[in-house]
């Protein structure tokens, strides 16, 4: 399984080099739909970290305190986390474990959500019968902020669209 500031410091240098820096936004975005393509094509998550119900759509809680501080400005660095070295720990870029293999995910994530913009690719996440729509219907307007999104949601999901004819 994948670091998940790996798998958002890809997204960033995706973004940085086609000249379209991500907004916080578009990055939690971005990581709910590599997550949720990677469970549906797979069965299995790429990253560990859960996705929680926020009011503007899925938010890795970890991700966006490492770039909270960007607000609505694209990010220009990438983030860092507790890396194991040895016995110990560092703080770190964590490396992509498999970078090869998640090229073909990641030229498809940008390919098809890319040209979006974070309150486009957020309205997206809150379609009728997306996870995020799901977990949330039961508590109607007074939503918990840590209410989880359930990996086993996301699969399903993602694994009923990739069935789903393209029009």
């Amino acid at each position: 399984m994948e670091h998940v500031m790996a798998i958002a410091n890809k997204l960033i240098a995706l973004g940085l080099k086609h000249d379209r820096p991500l907004t916080q936004m578009k990055l939690q975005k971005l990581l709910f739909f590599t997550q949720g393509w990677h469970l549906g094509l797979t069965g299995c998550p790429l990253f560990e970290n859960d996705f929680e119900a926020w009011d503007y759509g899925p938010v890795v809680p970890a991700v966006y305190q490492e770039f909270r501080d960007f607000g609505i400005k694209g990010i220009n660095r990438f983030g860092r986390a507790l890396i194991p070295c040895g016995e110990d720990f560092v703080i770190a870029e964590p490396p992509l474990q498999q970078p090869e293999r998640l090229a073909p995910l990641f030229d498809k994530i940008w390919t098809v959500y890319g040209h979006y913009n974070g309150n486009q690719l957020s309205a997206m996440t809150h379609r009728p019968d997306t996870p995020w729509t799901k977990v949330r219907a039961p508590y109607g307007g007074e939503v918990p902020r840590s209410l989880l999104i359930p990996k086993d949601l996301m699969k399903e999901y993602f694994s009923a669209k990739r069935r789903q004819p393209r029009a």
